[in-house]
């Protein structure tokens, strides 16, 4: 298998553990204004397609492996790794598995007393797929909803709601930079950079992953995003470094792994090249370039 690959293909079934599931119904005697009640990890292996009815919730799912089907108002989307499904309240969807993949999902619900008005505001009121700018930490932020919601439950609303509004947040920001017109194969590729940031890629990389050929991947992304595969890599990668620097205390060193440069001085030089500082100097600048 592909080092960059999530797939689980079915021709070697999954053997499914029970859905893990949390729920925790007494949070709506607070009446908050939105926060997570339901946690679920789901993996499937059949291929039936179902017909769901989402209500009264707002759901988020990320997929974390296989293909998945979306059907909504006549139209079929494949879900990829690394996409979530934004399904708002009152949406009727026809899912399953694509045939010849099983699936594993995560799955964080919302409600709230202004859930409604919150989610419209933000733009999740409408069924949508989209590719999260910061894949690890969305689903990282879901494990950690899965944790406060499965554990001793005294003195943990405030945390809860934090990471339910920073989940919510994310899912805002990708729904916000959905480029619909985006071809599926280019739209694969520009999901591929995103999930894989942290990795050794490269555009062979890209290429070998949809089939296509490198000059033809570079005229097609400067059509659509103004940039070549290995520009956007770069540009992706700098933009991940700015975030880390400004929202966390990590060295430099490690800031530099998660945005897929091995070397340390490499990527001192590159991000000073674009924003006229060391990472050190943005840092101590309160994030702010010349």
């Amino acid at each position: 298998m592909n080092k960059f690959s999530y797939d689980v293909p079915s021709a070697a079934p999954l053997k499914l553990r029970k859905a893990e599931k949390f729920y925790r119904g007494e949070i709506l005697q607070y009446g908050l204004p939105v926060f997570p009640v339901n946690f679920k990890e789901e993996e499937r292996a059949d291929y039936r397609q179902l017909k769901h009815v989402n209500f009264p919730d707002l759901s988020l799912q990320l997929l974390l492996a296989g293909r998945f089907r979306v059907g909504v108002e006549g139209r079929e989307i494949i879900m990829k790794p690394g996409e979530l499904l934004i399904e708002p309240m009152g949406s009727t969807l026809t899912i399953g598995n694509q045939p010849g993949f099983s699936s594993r999902r995560l799955i964080v619900s919302f409600r709230g007393t202004m859930l409604y008005e919150i989610a419209a505001s933000l733009g999740l009121d409408s069924t949508a797929v989209v590719v999260p700018a910061d894949f690890c930490r969305m689903r990282d932020t879901m494990f950690e909803i899965r944790d406060i919601l499965s554990g001793d439950f005294d003195n943990a609303l405030p945390e809860l709601m934090a990471k339910g509004m920073a989940l919510i947040g994310m899912a805002a920001e990708a729904r916000q930079t959905l480029r619909r017109w985006l071809p599926d194969k280019i739209a694969y590729c520009h999901a591929f950079v995103l999930c894989h940031l942290g990795d050794d890629i490269s555009v062979d990389d890209v290429s070998s992953y949809v089939g296509l050929g490198i000059p033809f991947l570079d005229r097609e992304f400067r059509k659509y995003f103004g940039m070549t595969v290995t520009e956007m890599i770069r540009t992706e990668r700098l933009k991940r470094a700015v975030a880390l620097l400004k929202n966390t205390d990590h060295s430099i060193k490690e800031i530099a792994r998660q945005c897929g440069y091995r070397n340390g001085k490499y990527f001192s030089d590159v991000f000073k090249k674009n924003y006229a500082l060391s990472p050190k100097e943005f840092r101590e600048k309160g994030g702010r370039s010349k």
